[in-house]
C-alpha cells in the first residue's frame, strides 16, 4: 500500500519508518528484509500549502484532584488542596480544618550556571556532594535529622526530545518537624 507524507524533515522520517519497518519484519518473519521505498514526482496532490503552523507545546493534563503549577518556567503538580502563599515565594499551603496548616511546601528553583564558573562542581562525583551539603543547609540548627535517601536521580519524561545527558543526585533528610528533599540536575550537551 502506498501513502505519500509530507515532512519538514523528511530525510530522518524516511530512516525512522524503514528501521521500524525493519525491526517490526524481523520480529513477525523472523528473517532480514528490506524496506520497499521508492521514489517519484507526486504530480496530483493538488496545491502544497506552505504556511507554517504555530505547533503547541507539549503539557501534560493533571491527574484527578491535581492541578498544574507553574514556577520559574517549570511545571509540577500539586492536589488540589494545596493553595498559594501570596505573601512567600514558592510557598504552597495545605489547610486541615479552620485556619491550621496540615503541610506546608516550599519549592527552590535555583537560577542555572555554568560549571565552568562553579569552583564547587566540577567532576561528576561533586553533584553528590553538592546536592548533599546543601541539603543539610536546610536543616534547622540542632535538630535531629535522619538521611533517607541519598542516590542517583533518574531524569524522566524528556517530552521536548532533549538530546543532552543528565546527571542527577537526590537528597531527602528527615527531621522532626520537616522533609527536606534536594534534587540536583546537571545538564551537558556538547552540540
Amino acid at each position: 500500500q502506498k501513502f505519500t507524507v509530507f515532512a519538514e524533515d523528511r530525510d530522518k522520517l524516511v530512516a525512522s519508518l524503514k528501521s521500524a519497518w525493519k525491526t517490526d519484519h524481523m520480529f513477525r518473519c523472523n528473517k532480514v528484509g528490506q524496506f520497499p521505498e521508492s521514489e517519484g514526482r507526486v504530480a496530483d496532490v493538488g496545491p502544497i500549502v506552505t504556511k507554517k503552523k504555530e505547533i503547541p507545546p507539549i503539557v501534560m493534563a493533571p491527574q484527578p484532584h491535581y492541578a498544574r503549577i507553574n514556577q520559574k518556567d517549570y511545571s509540577f503538580f500539586l492536589p488540589t488542596s494545596f493553595r498559594v502563599d501570596p505573601s512567600r515565594e514558592g510557598f504552597y499551603l495545605q489547610k486541615a480544618k479552620g485556619d491550621v496548616f496540615e503541610a506546608e511546601l516550599q519549592f527552590q528553583i535555583l537560577d542555572s550556571f555554568q560549571v565552568e564558573d562553579s569552583q564547587v562542581l566540577k567532576e561528576k562525583e561533586d553533584i553528590k556532594f553538592f546536592c548533599r551539603s546543601y541539603a543539610l543547609n536546610l536543616v534547622p540548627s540542632r535538630e535531629r535529622y535522619w538521611i533517607l535517601l541519598d542516590q542517583l536521580y533518574f531524569k524522566r519524561m524528556n517530552l521536548l526530545g532533549d538530546k543532552a545527558s543528565w546527571h542527577g543526585w537526590e537528597t531527602h533528610i528527615r527531621t522532626n518537624s520537616h522533609d527536606i528533599i534536594v534534587i540536583f540536575l546537571r545538564r551537558k550537551y556538547i552540540p
